[in-house]
């Protein structure tokens, strides 16, 4: 499956932090409500809220709104929160396998997400799995990239 969503707000922006009784608390932001809205509608759009419930792959493709410097791992969380929240998928805890590609700046930007089903091969024997990725290889069964 693949998507095109709208730039997401940063981790900060999606997820102001409050006080309370002293300590610090994310909560969802009004940025964060309007980007799961505008992914929820696409969604509909594209007929494809269909609860994956298998491990996924996921690719997450970001291209810049502009060329200011931008952390991109500060806005893979409310990618992932805006498809589950839209029925794509269950939860985000499914994730096995996530691919974040910085990409060249467009206008108003943009996020590719491409979803497959993670295909482990040594789901049940972890310690073959480290051995081949400590020798620079894939765990995956077929090993290609996204």
């Amino acid at each position: 499956m693949i998507l095109t969503l709208p730039w997401p707000p940063s981790l900060n922006n999606a997820y102001p932090t409050i006080t309370v009784c002293g300590k610090g608390r994310r909560v969802k932001g009004k940025a964060a409500k309007r980007y799961i809205k505008a992914v929820g509608q696409i969604v509909l759009a594209a007929r494809a809220a269909e609860h994956l419930e298998f491990r996924i792959r996921l690719a997450i493709y970001m291209y810049p709104p502009d060329l200011r410097i931008r952390d991109i791992s500060n806005h893979i969380k409310i990618v992932e929160d805006s498809l589950k929240a839209a029925g794509v998928m269950v939860d985000d805890e499914q994730i096995d396998d996530l691919h974040v590609y910085r990409m060249l700046q467009t206008k108003d930007g943009a996020v590719i997400v491409k979803i497959r089903e993670s295909r482990r091969l040594f789901g049940a024997f972890p310690q073959q799995a480290e051995m081949l990725i400590r020798a620079g290889l894939s765990p995956l069964v077929d090993g290609a990239p996204m």
